[in-house]
């Protein structure tokens, strides 16, 4: 089955650099000397809101139910990230980079995305999550990132983890996306 993929308005940085990838977004990083880990993600909103004039707040919520995990949503102006407050540390940073996922990528489709944490839905709804979360993926734990901690003999999946500041279990589904993990 062909899947035809969705026309985006691209968002375009000072540097002239295209964000509607991940690969766009890491330049972006690179370009205003935001590329260091664990991505401080709030420093990181605040240069987008400086350089692209795009507002991008985040709140964090008691009000969620214990499966979702955040929410990315348009109010009159600006774009709102809800991150449910009961989760560990490491799932909000996930989930907040994997709603900027939203944002850059899938904006122009609708307003609100709610994302559960473990999602389900529709095929459209799938890639969209599926998008989302291959987003936050490569931009929390970039290949060249973590080659770089193995190459400086930190070869744990602890070890990486901590310094990328995501989960073990977020840093092994990558590994295994990489196929640097079976």
């Amino acid at each position: 089955m062909a899947v035809i993929r969705r026309i985006q308005r691209n968002i375009t940085g000072d540097t002239g650099v295209i964000i509607n990838s991940s690969g766009g977004f890491i330049q972006f990083l690179k370009d205003n000397s935001l590329y260091s880990y664990p991505l401080n993600l709030l420093e990181i909103i605040d240069k987008i809101k400086e350089h692209l004039n795009i507002e991008i707040k985040i709140e964090y919520t008691d009000n969620f139910d214990g499966y979702i995990s955040g929410s990315l949503e348009k109010d009159v102006e600006n774009w709102v990230i809800k991150v449910n407050n009961k989760l560990p540390k490491t799932r909000q940073y996930f989930t907040i980079a994997h709603e900027l996922g939203h944002f850059f990528l899938h904006r122009i489709t609708q307003n609100i995305f709610e994302d559960e944490i473990f999602f389900r839905g529709g095929i459209e709804k799938n890639t969209m999550e599926w998008e989302a979360n291959n987003f936050a993926g490569e931009i929390l734990m970039p290949k060249e990132e973590i080659e770089k901690q193995v190459k400086e003999g930190n070869n744990t999946i602890i070890g990486v983890a901590k310094e990328l500041g995501v989960s073990e279990m977020d840093l092994r589904i990558r590994l295994k996306q990489l196929r640097m993990i079976e």
